[in-house]
């Protein structure tokens, strides 16, 4: 939750609402590129993770997933993409860089309790996690808003059926 109450102290509620402003260009240019980065992985899970857990899922868990993954995409995305163009717009490093890689190195923390069963364990996934950071942060520079990769968060976040790892 300090991903939320961090940025609420540091930009205020007013401030961390704005990061979800509708873009004039909501993809960035060149629309398909953003397209692409924003939706190819959601998607790509949609098709290959969703169907391999919902056999394993009950109605609760497939609402309690849903829950959680809204949270945590709204929290990381303020945090790592939101905060980080509002405090350096002008820097391509700070703003967008640097968070990407940050990103993933974050999703280290989560699999100190709960190791990754895909191939190459917390490696893949924290190497994925900066391969999105890159690819999302691309379009919340380019827009200056996360609203379309919390979006594309929440659905690749809830592909997974998060809920089954701490209620299964």
């Amino acid at each position: 939750m300090w991903c939320l109450i961090f940025p609420l102290w540091l930009f205020g509620k007013k401030s961390v609402f704005s990061m979800f402003r509708k873009a004039t260009e909501p993809l960035g240019k060149p629309k398909w590129l953003g397209a692409i980065l924003l939706f190819i992985l959601p998607l790509f899970t949609l098709a290959y993770a969703l169907p391999l857990q919902l056999p394993k899922a009950t109605a609760i868990i497939i609402v309690l997933s849903m829950v959680i993954a809204v949270i945590n995409a709204i929290c990381e995305e303020i945090l790592w993409r939101g905060a980080y163009y509002k405090v350096f717009p002008g820097s391509i490093w700070w703003g967008y860089l640097y968070p990407a890689v940050w990103f993933g190195i974050w999703h280290y923390a989560p699999q100190s309790v709960l190791t990754s069963s895909y191939p190459g364990g917390a490696h893949s996934l924290v190497l994925f996690a900066v391969v999105l950071g890159l690819m999302w942060g691309w379009v919340a520079w380019k827009t200056r808003s996360i609203r379309w990769v919390t979006v594309a968060h929440i659905v690749l976040d809830f592909s997974g059926l998060g809920a089954l790892f701490y209620f299964h």
